[in-house]
């Protein structure tokens, strides 16, 4: 294995962009709290939690109503806007006779 580099790329000087900034580690307030060493409880009971799950469903279930009525919309949109013709283009696509011009 060649650790020398090519003689040619030896000759470049390696220099650092003046416009490159190297991030600076983040320095935190004096007023800073630290995390506590031990586990906070909680009073968690199983009420609370049957009216997060009931919450949650609702949640759901608005949230399936919208995406409903949002696909519905952009249905009707959609058919709306190909069902529209051009002003004059039933006009100038209707073939005539020769003679009647």
């Amino acid at each position: 294995m060649n650790i020398k580099g090519h003689p040619l790329l030896s000759q470049v000087p390696l220099t650092t962009s003046p416009l490159y900034n190297p991030p600076k580690p983040v320095s935190l307030p004096y007023e800073y709290k630290s995390l506590a060493n031990y586990k906070i409880t909680s009073n968690i009971t199983e009420e609370n939690l049957k009216s997060w799950i009931k919450e949650c469903e609702n949640l759901s279930k608005d949230i399936q109503e919208y995406c409903k009525e949002e696909i519905q919309s952009y249905k009707e949109w959609e058919s709306n806007t190909l069902d529209k013709l051009a002003p004059g283009y039933e006009d100038v696509l209707t073939p005539t006779r020769k003679g009647a011009v």
